[in-house]
């Protein structure tokens, strides 16, 4: 596999992975958000100040790094709701497309 290399405003993340960084940054910038939640799978984890360095230097947007590792789509913290009026989207990176509809309070990424 190759390894792809994603570098936006002078920081780069290299990944066997395709972390769709641009449609993220996008969906930030669209809703204007100010705080995001970034939910890893173990093999990511290592990358996260990485990414999260990426997002913040391209758009106005601040990270929290959810450091227990998640486990797919359905694995939403629930920890979330002592700081869910501030968080404006949560963006879990993962290996598979989600396949099911959107919960009204939850902003989500396919």
């Amino acid at each position: 596999m190759e390894e792809s290399r994603i570098t936006l405003h002078k920081i780069s993340v290299d990944t066997d992975y395709d972390l769709e960084l641009e449609r993220v940054i996008s969906k930030i910038q669209e809703i204007n958000a100010k705080l995001v939640c970034l939910q890893f799978p173990r093999g990511l984890m290592r990358k996260a100040t990485q990414i999260a360095s990426v997002i913040e230097n391209n758009t106005e947007a601040k990270c929290l790094i959810w450091m227990e590792v998640c486990f797919g789509a359905c694995d939403i913290p629930l920890q979330l709701e002592f700081v869910r009026p501030e968080i404006d989207l949560l963006i879990q990176f993962g290996h598979a497309k989600w396949k099911y509809r959107e919960d009204i309070d939850r902003k989500i990424i396919e």
